[in-house]
């Protein structure tokens, strides 16, 4: 799924430059250099890796999404994660969060993502330290409900320091859209986590889960302005089951329009960066749940092997034909029985 462009006009090509020199001022400004350095440092031999790829043919991991815990004591829409699951309190094992990095990183993996469920909470604090401390080398992201920065302030305070982190909230439209996907209340919790995070000078991001309801108002100019205003960085647009390709195209329109406008840095889990907007350019990603298993993907849930069985190489991902189909033009995930995973 691609959107076609003709040939640049001069215009088009200095409104590029202009957006490139806005976007670079605000982050160089508001978030603390080595953060700034490390997490695009790494980001950029990513999407170095799955140009090389794309031009050898080779499909190979290049990120990894550790699902942390499954736990989250919220309803949201559309969570594709069962209520059962969400009550159970249990966090990934220190020494499966070990060797599944370890892996990745012999395999020249250089972003890891904390998902969930919900990853940030107190009891997962320790293990989020832990980690993103000790491989110092590579980045961590990690999406959060952010309500951790309303009940727990100060323990959350502990891991903003780190310049390896970078942490993404969930906003999913302004506060009346939002509140009604996600709970009265947490367009308020998420806006105080931004604040606090902009005082910290982090440097992060919000995600969008796009749905039907919501596709507008979520795409629209004054909503991507007010979160460059508010100080992310960065915009994720993650789509939903509810995005069939008939939609998907027009997702995508909405989305390029936005590009140059506003100083934030567009992203689309179907596509990449919005600047190329191709499946081609998605991030290689491999999935690690809670109990050591890789997974082709976090909703679809197919099982490739389990983190112990890998012996050191990547041969049994990357020859998985449903993870490689994950990054074919046009795919979309296949909603798999809640709570059983189909195995590969």
């Amino acid at each position: 799924m691609s959107i076609r462009r003709g040939k640049r006009t001069l215009e088009e090509h200095v409104m590029s430059l202009q957006f490139r020199y806005r976007l670079i001022k605000k982050v160089l400004t508001t978030a603390r250099p080595r953060a700034i350095a490390h997490l695009t440092r790494n980001y950029v031999v990513q999407g170095l890796q799955v140009l090389r790829q794309n031009l050898t043919g080779r499909l190979y991991p290049t990120a990894m999404h550790l699902e942390i815990t499954t736990y989250c004591r919220f309803d949201c829409q559309g969570c594709y994660i069962t209520s059962d699951e969400r009550r159970d309190e249990s966090i990934m094992p220190d020494d499966v969060a070990e060797r599944a990095i370890q892996w990745g990183k012999r395999h020249g993996v250089g972003i890891f993502t904390l998902i969930g469920g919900e990853p940030l909470t107190t009891a997962t604090l320790p293990l989020i330290k832990k980690i993103v401390a000790k491989h110092s080398s590579v980045a961590f992201f990690c999406c959060s409900n952010a309500a951790i920065f309303s009940t727990a302030p100060d323990a959350v305070a502990g891991i903003l320091e780190l310049d390896n982190l970078s942490i993404v909230v969930s906003l999913d439209g302004f506060a009346e859209t939002n509140d009604a996907l996600r709970g009265h209340g947490s367009f308020q919790r998420t806006m105080r986590a931004a604040r606090t995070l902009r005082e910290q000078r982090c440097f992060f991001g919000v995600l969008v889960t796009l749905r039907r309801c919501n596709l507008a108002e979520a795409t629209s100019p004054e909503f991507v302005s007010f979160l460059s205003d508010s100080g992310f960085h960065y915009l994720g647009y993650s789509i939903s089951e509810g995005i069939d390709a008939s939609l998907l195209q027009d997702v995508l329109t909405r989305a390029a329009r936005l590009m140059g406008q506003f100083p934030i840095f567009l992203y689309c889990t179907d596509v990449g960066p919005m600047d190329l907007p191709s499946g081609a350019y998605r991030h290689r990603i491999v999935y690690v749940s809670r109990d050591g298993r890789i997974l082709n993907d976090r909703r679809e849930r197919i099982v490739i092997t389990d983190i112990e069985g890998t012996d050191g190489g990547a041969e049994t991902v990357v020859e998985c034909e449903p993870w490689k189909r994950r990054f074919t033009k046009g795919w979309r995930p296949r909603p798999c029985r809640p709570g059983v995973p189909d195995r590969f």
